[in-house]
Formats: C-alpha cells, structure tokens, sequence
C-alpha cells in the first residue's frame, strides 16, 4: 500500500514574493544605514519643534550630510564641529540620537551647559523626535511612573539608555559607562564640574571601556585662547567644505570677505567667486550647496573635524547677514557676537591694549554734571577695608557710556548708617542726590555694591535698599559664567538676594570698549578733572592664558604694582545695568524710572533706612498629618 502523495506547492510556487522578503528579515541581519541615509528615511520634523516641518531632507543643506556620515562611521572615534549658528547643529545630534537608539543601541550621554538647557532639549527636540519619528515611535515607553525608566532627563530602550545632563553636575559626568557622548556648546561649558575637573573630560573619560566608541563635540567659538571647541578644531583633520563657482567651476570655500553689496544696500548682496570675479546672487546658493564636498586640510589627524559658516545655511539670507554686519560696526561687543555667530569663528583682539595716557587724552568738559544722551545712571561700588570707593556711569544708545562721578570715601565700613564717621552714610548721600542735567536732573536708578570685604556690612546695606535697586554682588572668574546671571542667590543671615557676576565676561567688554575710537555705540567717554588713579586702575589687568585641571582656559590677571578697584567698578556700574533690566531700554531715549530712596531725598524727606520690599523665600515643604482610622466593618464577623 502506498502512501497517498502529499499535495505540496512547488518552490517556484512558493514563489520569492513573499518567501524571499521574510526569510531575509528573519534570518538575515538588517543592513546599517549611514546617519544620513537613516535620517532621509526615517526622521520627522515636528511642527512645534521645527520652521520647516516634515520628513527631514538632507539635501536642504548638502553639507550636514559629511558631518552626520562621519558621525556614523565605524572608523571615526571623535568629530568635532566648529560652527555659525543656523546651521542645523542640534538637529544633527538629535539625529545622531535618534540613529544609535534604533540602528546601533547602546548607551547615551547627552550634555549640556546647563541643567536647565538638558531639560530643554529633552522637552523641545528629543520628546518630538521619539513622537513623530516612524522609527523611534515605541523605542522608548511614555510614561508617569517614576520607576518607568522614562524621565525628563534618563530614558531606556531596547539595548541601552540615554542619559541627559547639565555639563556642571559632576554626578551626572561621571555616573555610568557610556558609548555614545554627545556634547553640545561645548564653549560654554564651565572650567570645572564642581571640583572634579573639566566637564568635557570627565564626560569622554566614561566612554573609555568601550572599543566603539563614539564623542561629537560641537559648539559656536568664543574668544581666542579660551574656547575649547577651537583647541580640538586645531587637532583635527580641519575640513572644509568647498563649492564650485556655477560660471567657472572654481572650488572654493565661502569667506566673508567676498560678499559684496552697494553701498546702503544689503538687499543687493552677492557672493564674488575668488576665481573669476562673477557675482553669485543668492537663488544660486542651493546650486552651490549642491556641488560642494568636505575637504581635509590638515589630513592624517585622527579626529575628524569640520567648520562652517552662516553664509553656507540656506536659512540664513545673505542680504540679511550683510545687516547685521552693518549694524556691528563702531560696536566692539557686536562685532564680537557677529564674528562667532554668523562667522563661527573665535574672536581675536587685534587692536592692542589701551594705555592710561591714551585714555586720559579723551578727557572732555561735559555742558553739564550730566551731558546730553545720557538717559541712565548706574553706579558700582568697591569695599575696601579703610574705604569705600564709588563710580557713577552715565548710559545713552547702544551703551555709549559717560563717566561721571569718581571717588573714595574714607571710614570704617563696619560702622552702621547714621553712625559717626560710617563710610555707608556718606554714600546714601551720593547715590540718592540729583544729578544736574541740561535739562532736567537725573538720579543713579540702580547701585552695585561688592560684598567680597566686609560681607555682612554689606548686606545690612543692601537688605533694606533692595526695593531702590541697591544690589549685593559678588564676582566670580569662572570662564565663559555670562556677567549678570538669571536670577539673585541667597545670602546672609536673614538673607539678601546676591547676584554672582561673571567679571571675566565684563571685563572683556569693558577692554574692548576702551579700544573703540569712534563715537557712538559702546563708546567710553571721560570728564576733565577726574582723579588721575582712574587711569592706571581701570587698564590695570591683561588677559593671560592659564593650564587649569588639562584644559587651557583665559583669565584677567592684575599688571604687578597696580590696583584695580576703577575696572572692578566699572564692571559693577555695567552688571548693575543689566540687574535692574534697563540694557533694553536705553535706546528708546526713554529715562528709567527714580528709585524709591532717591525720591525721598529729592523730596526733602528725611530717614535713612528706606522700607525694604519682603523677600519672597521659598515656601517650606509640608507633609499631611496622617490621622488614625476607625476599623473596616466586617459583616461576616458581626462586628465593627
């Protein structure tokens, strides 16, 4: 008896339509995609996160398609990206994310400057992208739990975890191993996380057991000799991205330099080829985008670095840039912004430093105690041990700056208001007084009081003047700290808002306005007849580079034999300006508002402790009162 025969499908009936498709994605490995390929493919633009919603194109800007397959080279260990603003830095590592949670898992470190900028990028780039993203939607559970795995800043998926932190929280830096670091405006990171060492070191060093490994440094460049993307830039292979002139097919890269425009007119503006001469208008910039590659010019490096400009962005208009440009001239601090911003380039101060007599040689005689163009008053304050010293500013458009009152006030400033010989009593006096406009009087609207001698004297000071925007402050030399922070510590016993000041930061400005020898915004005038220990004290310090915990960074150190209480002030008068949030209002031409302890003195009132405003202090945590409970019914008991 023979086996009746089995009615089975040939394989050509089988047919590879649908065998094929799964044997392969069952059985076969899936094949790895470049980031820029994954990105064409895979990432979504959100609408609340983007201008220009949708499937990402890399095409749009051809440039970001070297840098994001350098990213995703198996052979390349560490890139660096030197950069303008407005050009597609964030969404890069948001792509580079994105493409190791669902190409290549593993775990991932995200930094930050701050805390608050971490908690940012995770709200306004990573939570959009897991959400729109085909590929990433599911890769990482949403949800409230607190154990969940998901938070704000950690999150997991299969095969690894993302980690974001603030670049100043040592714990965070130095937590667990990581493969992937990602590090964004490095720039603007501090010297040190806390007092464990350089952030960018400590951040790296956790990606040290992993063979694979992969460190993205980006960042806009700042001042020249402290910015650690421009120190890793000059150890890479420094690639460049050259365009080919549609009219010549000239290779060259994209430089300031030569874009032209008439006079008066931005609108005009075009981009010469360093070759022939033609002028390339803007609705050429997408052709020249499209013919450009990455050159190495420094080749051999092991670090894979790229620079590039805002003149490259396709969202940036070149007539508009020519604008700004425009607009910087005369002002030191804008050029400044425009050179790393726009340019992405570090700053260089090329015009010397000032010297006390050249300073001297602009003495003026003002009309009047207060001279025209002056629409605000700020004064800084120096404590010393036997003396006070005070410096009042006058402010006009674009921080053009009038000094008018310099002096010293001898005393113990240990000794109270009201009390003989205080120093503090003395200075109520001077800063509460009219002073004597062309037209009408103005008054200093906000005084910046150093606390780092005599600290509690200070404070007492401040405390009840703090509603005549009196404030306490302290200096910090930290690199790259902004000079007016967001918000006012506490300090002191009961406590006064503190704010701590980048002086560094004012310090730069104040050297860069000294060399500005036009008139006009950023400008620093002085009066005939000031005390001539002004001059050496306020060119007294020079910046220095100094070796700190590996990291090269730039300090102001004071000149031997020199004091420097007319710099510090100055710096103060300046930060004082930005506390009282008066910088924006000065080109209106409008006058900021009298203080409250100024009218009193105006008004002939007397009293020398002005009613301080209540400080609002954080409200102490409570916890319920958990009372006890009557006993559940039981009815099967019959009882209570």
């Amino acid at each position: 008896m023979t086996a009746p025969a089995l009615n089975l499908m040939s394989a050509e009936e089988l047919g590879p339509a649908w065998l094929a498709p799964v044997l392969r994605d069952t059985f076969l490995p899936r094949p790895r995609l470049t980031l820029s390929e994954w990105a064409d493919q895979f990432r979504v633009l959100s609408r609340k996160a983007s201008a220009e919603p949708g499937r990402w194109i890399t095409a749009r800007a051809p440039y970001q398609r070297g840098i994001m397959d350098a990213i995703s080279d198996p052979l390349v260990e560490r890139v660096v990206f030197m950069k303008s603003a407005q050009v597609g830095a964030t969404e890069i590592l948001s792509n580079a994310v994105g493409y190791a949670i669902h190409q290549d898992p593993g775990p991932i470190l995200v930094v930050q400057p701050t805390l608050s900028m971490a908690q940012s990028w995770s709200t306004d780039r990573l939570k959009p992208m897991l959400r729109e993203s085909p590929a990433l939607v599911g890769k990482v559970v949403e949800s409230n739990r607190r154990n969940s795995g998901d938070t704000m800043l950690h999150k997991e998926f299969p095969g690894g975890h993302l980690t974001i932190v603030g670049s100043n929280a040592a714990s965070g830096l130095a937590a667990r191993p990581i493969r992937y670091v990602f590090l964004d405006e490095v720039d603007r990171y501090p010297a040190s996380a806390g007092r464990e060492g350089d952030p960018v070191t400590l951040a790296v060093a956790r990606a040290s057991n992993f063979p694979n490994r992969k460190v993205v440094l980006a960042s806009t460049p700042t001042i020249k000799g402290a910015s650690r993307i421009e120190l890793d830039w000059d150890g890479s292979d420094q690639r460049r991205y050259f365009v080919r002139c549609p009219d010549c097919d000239h290779a060259q890269t994209l430089v300031w330099g030569n874009l032209k425009w008439e006079d008066g007119n931005p609108d005009s503006a075009a981009y010469a080829c360093a070759g022939c001469g033609v002028l390339i208008p803007e609705d050429q910039k997408g052709r020249l985008l499209a013919s450009g590659a990455w050159v190495a010019t420094r080749p051999g490096a092991r670090v894979v670095g790229f620079h590039i400009n805002a003149l490259y962005s396709p969202w940036a208009r070149w007539s508009d840039l020519a604008e700004k440009w425009i607009a910087a001239q005369g002002d030191i601090t804008r050029l400044q912004t425009f050179v790393n911003l726009v340019l992405g380039e570090v700053w260089e101060d090329t015009g010397g430093t000032m010297t006390p007599e050249a300073f001297a040689a602009r003495e003026e005689v003002y009309p009047a105690e207060v001279p025209d163009g002056v629409v605000c008053l700020t004064m800084g304050v120096d404590v010393q041990d036997d003396r006070i010293e005070w410096l009042v500013v006058g402010w006009g458009r674009g921080e053009e700056s009038w000094r008018i009152g310099y002096g010293r006030i001898a005393g113990d400033p240990t000794l109270r208001v009201g009390a003989t010989g205080s120093p503090w009593s003395v200075l109520d006096g001077i800063w509460k007084k009219p002073y004597a406009g062309t037209e009408k009087p103005l008054h200093v609207a906000a005084v910046a009081v150093d606390s780092g001698h005599h600290t509690q004297a200070v404070y007492d000071y401040c405390r009840p003047r703090w509603g005549s925007r009196v404030y306490a402050i302290k200096g910090h030399s930290m690199p790259g700290r902004p000079l007016v922070p967001k918000k006012a510590g506490r300090s002191g016993k009961p406590p006064v808002p503190l704010y701590l000041l980048g002086v560094d930061a004012g310090k730069d400005q104040i050297a860069a306005r000294l060399r500005q020898r036009l008139h006009g915004p950023g400008f620093m005038h002085t009066f005939a007849g000031i005390d001539s220990e002004y001059y050496p004290q306020v060119t007294s310090e020079r910046p220095v580079r100094k070796l700190s915990a590996g990291r090269w960074s730039r300090r102001w150190e004071v000149l031997p034999g020199r004091r420097n209480e007319a710099l510090d002030m100055e710096v103060y008068a300046l930060a004082a300006l930005g506390i009282a949030g008066f910088r924006a209002r000065l080109d209106t031409g409008a006058r900021v508002p009298v203080p409250i302890g100024a009218e009193r003195a105006e008004s002939g009132e007397k009293g020398t402790e002005p009613a301080a405003p209540p400080l609002i202090l954080p409200t102490p945590r409570t916890f319920p009162v958990k009372r006890p409970q009557p006993p559940k019914r039981n009815w099967l008991k019959g009882r209570w």
